[in-house]
């Protein structure tokens, strides 16, 4: 049932969900068999992109690319789970661009109160209550971050913006509350080509080279890689 894969997260019972981006999908897949046991599919009511994942307790959150809405998946539904648009974004400062790919990469902290999302169209980063569903935008200091993709979250306030058309790693420490933030850090490094996501595991973070900008012309370098990069102590 999986025709295309996007972000991915495992939940508590590892198990892997997997956003099928323009699909309009989530699939559930047994890392122990590799089969895909549910295909939760999504309204089929507009141009559609279910991008990332990200897990707060029992809940999977996805973003969508195209539709403004925050869509939630209770994990703890089995064969019943369904995408629930549990944010319409029209209702708060968040606004899509219509040609634009939108809320993209979203983390949550690690007490699952809030979420972070970035908007690659318009580089804001923004901050999501779980509880009161309140959005608000981030301060950033430093720059925007136009172009994040990925953004992974390693402790509690240093987040990483994988910046795809920018071929950037962006470093970014968040204040306590995550209400505004500096970069710290850019990486730029001609062995990145449009990085799309990263991943940690141990003491590095492993950066998935998409190249999704060479889908037509002019085609991907081969073969495809993935980057190891270590992090500062």
């Amino acid at each position: 049932g999986r025709q295309a894969a996007y972000g991915m997260e495992i939940d508590r019972q590892g198990r892997l969900w997997v956003a099928g981006g323009p699909i309009d999908t989530v699939a559930l897949v047994d890392l122990k068999t590799a089969a895909t046991v549910q295909v939760v599919e999504g309204p089929k009511d507009g141009h559609a992109f279910l991008n990332d994942l990200a897990m707060a307790g029992p809940f999977l959150y996805v973003t969508d690319s195209f539709r403004p809405v925050l869509w939630r998946i209770d994990t703890r539904q089995g064969p019943s789970a369904r995408l629930e648009p549990w944010l319409d974004l029209r209702t708060t400062p968040v606004r899509y661009k219509p040609n634009g790919i939108n809320w993209n990469g979203i983390v949550a902290s690690p007490d699952g109160r809030w979420l972070l999302a970035v908007q690659q169209s318009t580089g804001e980063l923004w901050r999501i209550h779980t509880e009161t569903r309140a959005v608000t935008p981030v301060r950033l200091e430093g720059g925007d971050l136009q172009h994040g993709d990925g953004l992974l979250l390693v402790g509690a306030t240093d987040l990483y913006v994988v910046r795809n058309a920018a071929h950037e790693l962006v470093r970014v420490t968040l204040a306590t509350g995550w209400d505004s933030g500096r970069v710290v850090q850019r990486l730029h490094d001609p062995r990145l080509k449009y990085p799309t996501t990263a991943a940690l595991a141990g003491s590095a973070m492993w950066v998935v080279n998409g190249q999704t900008d060479k889908q037509k012309a002019p085609p991907p370098l081969l073969p495809f890689d993935v980057l190891r990069i270590g992090l500062p102590r």
